[in-house]
C-alpha cells in the first residue's frame, strides 16, 4: 500500500532501513558465531583455477556476480531509469557498491563461521539446514536473536518483491496491450485523421 502512496522514494528508503536490517543481523551472528567456532578454515592463496574454493576464485566470481546484478537485473534497471539523470545512476552504483562489498564480505564470513561451528555436520544429509541450524542453536541462546534472523529473511524476501511484482504487472500490461489493443490503434488513427 505504501509502494502506491509513496513512490519509488518510498520504496527506496524502506530498502535502507530493510539493509540496516539485514546488515545488522548478519554483523550479530558473525559476532556471536565467530565466538563459539573452534575450527578455522585457512585462507588458500593458490591461483590454481581447479581449485573450488579459493581466495581468488571469490574475488573473482564475486566481481562477475557483481557486475552481472549491476548491469542485467531488472531491479536495478528499474532503479536506474527512475532516476532524473545519467549521472545520479552513476553516483548510484558508486554509493551501492561498498554495500555490496560489505555483503559479500559478511555472507563469506557467515559460511566460514558455518564450517567453523559444523564442519563435518550434515543434518538430514542436507547442507542447506546448516544456516537454520546454525541459528536456532548458537543464536537461540539469546532472547529475541532467531526474531533478528526471521526478520532478516523477511526484509530480503519483501524487498524483492517491491521492485519484481510491480515490474511483472507491467510487463502483462504491456504484453496484453500490444495483442488485444493494437487494432484500435488504427481506428485512433483514422479518426485523428479527420
Amino acid at each position: 500500500m505504501y509502494t502506491a502512496i509513496g513512490g519509488f522514494r518510498a520504496v527506496i528508503w524502506t530498502d535502507v532501513f530493510q539493509m540496516i536490517v539485514i546488515l545488522s543481523s548478519l554483523i550479530v551472528m558473525n559476532i556471536i558465531g565467530v565466538q563459539k567456532g573452534d575450527r578455522w578454515p585457512y585462507f588458500l592463496f593458490d591461483p590454481d583455477p581447479r581449485i573450488l574454493y579459493s581466495v581468488w576464485s571469490t574475488i573473482l566470481g564475486s566481481t562477475f556476480t557483481g557486475i552481472a546484478s549491476f548491469s542485467f537485473n531488472q531491479m536495478i534497471i528499474q532503479r536506474f531509469v527512475s532516476l532524473p539523470k545519467k549521472k545520479h545512476a552513476i553516483a548510484s552504483i558508486y554509493a551501492a557498491l561498498p554495500v555490496a562489498l560489505l555483503m559479500t564480505t559478511l555472507l563469506t564470513i557467515t559460511g566460514l563461521v558455518i564450517y567453523a561451528n559444523y564442519a563435518n555436520c550434515a543434518p538430514d544429509g542436507d547442507y542447506s539446514k546448516l544456516l537454520l541450524k546454525f541459528v536456532i542453536e548458537t543464536l537461540g541462546v539469546f532472547q529475541g536473536m532467531t526474531g533478528v534472523f526471521v526478520s532478516c529473511i523477511f526484509c530480503g524476501a519483501l524487498s524483492a518483491n517491491f521492485y519484481y511484482l510491480p515490474s511483472t504487472a507491467n510487463n502483462i500490461y504491456s504484453n496484453l496491450q500490444s495483442i488485444y489493443l493494437s487494432h484500435f490503434d488504427h481506428i485512433y488513427l483514422s479518426i485523428s485523421v479527420y
